[in-house]
C-alpha cells in the first residue's frame, strides 16, 4: 500500500576544445529554486547592487542535465568538486515580474554587466554537502516551519515533544504489516532507533531468532501544509543502510496527509508524497505522489506517479539531502523532487488531471515519517525485476542502519 561522502556527485563537465565552454540549443525554462541552495556564497563582490551573494543552481540548457553555478568559496562543511575559474557567473532571470524563473542570466566581471545568456555556457559541477550536522538556513523569502537536528547523548530516545514511535506491525485498526507486506515488528528499543552522539538519528533493522525488528517513527505535528499562493518544502539529510546482503531493505523518509491519523482506511485519498526510498540496497532512490483510489485511478495505484528507481551514486556511503517543495503558487499547483538541490522529478495537478483527487492529496496538512521496513511490496517488486525473488532471504544482512544528520520544514512566503 504505501510506497509503490563525503559524497562525489557524478556530473558531466563538457569540454570543448581545450575550454570550459559546451554549446547548448535554445535556453529551456528554469524551474523554481529550491529554498535551500545548491551552492554557499559566492564572490560576493563579483555580483552587482541588488544582487544576491548566495549561489543558486540553475539547470544548464541542453541533454546533459549538468549545472550552472555561481563561483563559490568553500565555505563551512560544502567545497567545490573541482575548482572555477572562468569569467561568467550564472543565475535565474525572471523575464516576467510573475517571478518565474523562464531563462538564464549571466554576470560578466569584467564588464560589470548582467545580460541574458546566449548559448554558449561554462558548465560546473555542483558542490557537494560532506556533512550534515548543522541545519540550513532557508534562504531569503523562506522562514524554518520546524526541524530536528538530533542532537542527544548516544543511545538516548528521540524527543516526545517531537516524535512518535510506532510500534507493532500496524496502526490500530489498520491495515497489517503497515500496509505493504513487510515482516519487521517495529520497536522503540535502542536496538532499532536511537541517537548516535554526534548529531544523527539511527534506525537499525535487526534479525534474531530468524524474526526482524526495526524502527518506525513519525512527527507529533501534521499540520505540515503549503500554504495557498505559497510553497513548501520538506528535506532531510540521510546516509542509506549499507548491508552487505541488502535483499529486503526498504529505507524511507515520507509524509502522509494529517486525516490518516485515526481512520487508518482512506488511503490513497488522503495523499501520500514519498520523499525519498530505496529497495534492496542497489544505491538507488525514488520520490512519488500517490493520490485517488486504490487501485487505478488518477494516480496509477498502488505503484503511484513516480520517477523509478534512480542511480544514487555514494548514497550508502555518504550523507545526500533529499527533498520535496510543494509549490501552490501558480493556478497549476507542482510537487518537485531534488537530491542535493537538483531537481529531478515533478507532477502537476494537471498532470493528474482530476482537481478534486489533487487537493485531497495535497492540499492539507502533512505528517512525517522515517523509517526502514525490511521485505514488502516494493522490494519483492524491485527483486522480481531482476531476480525473481521474495525479500527478505535468508542471507539478508542484519544491522545496517540509516542514519539522518536532520529533518527540516521550510516555507514560502
Amino acid at each position: 500500500m504505501r510506497r509503490s561522502t563525503p559524497v562525489l556527485i557524478m556530473c558531466l563537465l563538457l569540454i570543448l576544445g581545450s575550454g570550459l565552454v559546451a554549446k547548448a540549443g535554445p535556453l529551456a525554462p528554469v524551474p523554481r529554486t529550491p529554498p535551500i541552495p545548491a551552492t554557499r556564497s559566492g564572490s560576493a563582490a563579483a555580483v552587482t547592487a541588488g544582487r544576491s551573494a548566495e549561489a543558486i543552481p540553475v539547470r544548464a540548457p541542453g541533454p546533459t542535465g549538468a549545472w550552472a553555478t555561481n563561483a563559490p568559496a568553500a565555505t563551512g562543511s560544502w567545497s567545490p568538486v573541482a575548482s572555477i575559474s572562468t569569467a561568467h557567473i550564472y543565475q535565474p532571470y525572471d523575464l516576467a515580474s510573475s517571478g518565474i524563473l523562464d531563462s538564464v542570466e549571466a554576470y560578466d566581471p569584467a564588464a560589470n554587466t548582467w545580460a541574458l545568456a546566449g548559448s554558449s555556457f561554462s558548465i560546473y559541477l555542483p558542490l557537494v554537502q560532506t556533512s550534515c550536522n548543522a541545519l540550513p538556513s532557508p534562504s531569503k523569502g523562506w522562514t524554518t516551519v520546524w526541524a530536528d537536528d538530533f542532537n542527544g547523548a548516544a543511545g538516548s530516545a528521540l524527543s516526545s515533544a517531537s516524535w512518535l514511535y510506532d510500534t507493532g506491525t500496524a496502526y490500530p485498526g489498520g491495515p497489517t504489516n503497515w500496509g505493504t507486506g513487510e515482516v519487521e515488528t517495529t520497536t522503540s528499543s535502542p536496538a532499532n532507533v536511537q541517537l548516535d552522539g554526534n548529531g544523527h538519528l539511527v534506525i537499525t533493522p535487526v534479525k534474531s531468532g530468524g524474526a526482524w525488528t526495526s524502527g518506525r517513527i513519525e512527527t507529533q505535528r501534521a499540520d505540515f501544509a503549503a500554504p495557498a499562493g505559497g510553497q513548501m518544502m520538506v528535506t532531510a539529510c540521510i546516509e542509506q543502510p549499507d548491508p552487505s546482503n541488502g535483499l529486503g531493505y526498504w529505507p524511507a523518509f515520507w509524509m502522509l496527509g494529517a486525516a490518516y491519523r485515526g481512520n487508518y482506511r482512506n488511503w490513497p485519498g488522503i495523499g501520500e508524497i514519498d520523499i525519498m526510498e530505496d529497495a534492496n540496497a542497489l544505491s538507488e532512490h525514488s520520490g512519488t505522489l500517490h493520490c485517488g483510489t486504490d487501485s487505478g485511478g488518477p494516480c496509477n495505484e498502488t505503484t503511484g506517479l513516480t520517477s523509478g528507481l534512480q542511480a544514487c551514486t555514494g548514497c550508502q556511503t555518504g550523507y545526500h539531502t533529499y527533498s520535496v517543495v510543494i509549490d501552490r503558487t501558480n493556478t497549476n499547483e507542482e510537487i518537485r523532487w531534488y537530491l542535493d538541490g537538483a531537481e529531478y522529478f515533478s507532477v502537476s495537478e494537471e498532470q493528474v488531471a482530476n482537481a478534486a483527487a489533487w487537493q485531497a492529496a495535497v492540499d492539507h496538512g502533512f505528517f512525517l515519517i522515517l523509517d526502514v521496513a525490511i521485505g514488502g511490496s516494493y522490494p519483492n517488486r524491485v527483486c522480481n525485476d531482476y531476480a525473481g525473488c521474495t525479500t527478505p532471504t535468508s542471507g539478508t544482512s542484519s544491522g545496517s542502519g540509516m542514519s539522518a544528520g536532520y529533518v527540516a520544514v521550510y516555507q514560502e512566503p
